[in-house]
């Protein structure tokens, strides 16, 4: 299922929890660049799961998360 933007800000709470820092604004610049490029996973509607590959331009991306 693609992400939402209360999805996003879990992305930064499992980041802060797991003691991985991508960046306190990437999720805030990539959302918006590729706003499907963001794919949680759900179990009886909770996220438990996260994937991102994010497209910015027509040459480059990120996969991440």
């Amino acid at each position: 299922m693609t992400a939402n933007a209360d999805d996003i800000e879990q992305l930064g709470t499992w980041a802060d929890e797991e003691g991985w820092n991508p960046g306190e604004s990437d999720r805030h610049s990539f959302f918006p660049a590729d706003p499907g490029g963001f794919i949680f996973g759900r179990l009886n509607g909770e996220a438990v799961a996260s994937v991102s590959a994010v497209r910015y331009g027509a040459e480059f991306g990120f996969f991440g998360f």
